[in-house]
């Protein structure tokens, strides 16, 4: 079974309509194990630390090897 992230990003703007703030953007690369996944998205967190109007999150999924 393979591991698959959701980035969700969003930016607090109070000028932009609601509907740009925030995308959602599937890594095409999967992870071997859900805590991979996790450790990914809390580390591109804090790489992105700096950016104050950037909120960052994650959804890992997993889905069944089919073939």
């Amino acid at each position: 079974m393979k591991v698959y992230l959701i980035l969700i990003a969003c930016v607090q703007s109070l000028t932009s309509p609601l509907n740009e703030v925030c995308i959602a953007e599937p890594l095409s690369q999967p992870f071997n194990t859900l805590a991979q996944c996790v450790a990914y998205v809390d580390n591109f967190k804090y790489n992105l630390r700096e950016e104050k109007d950037l909120y960052i999150t994650g959804f890992c999924t997993t889905k069944s090897d089919v073939y």
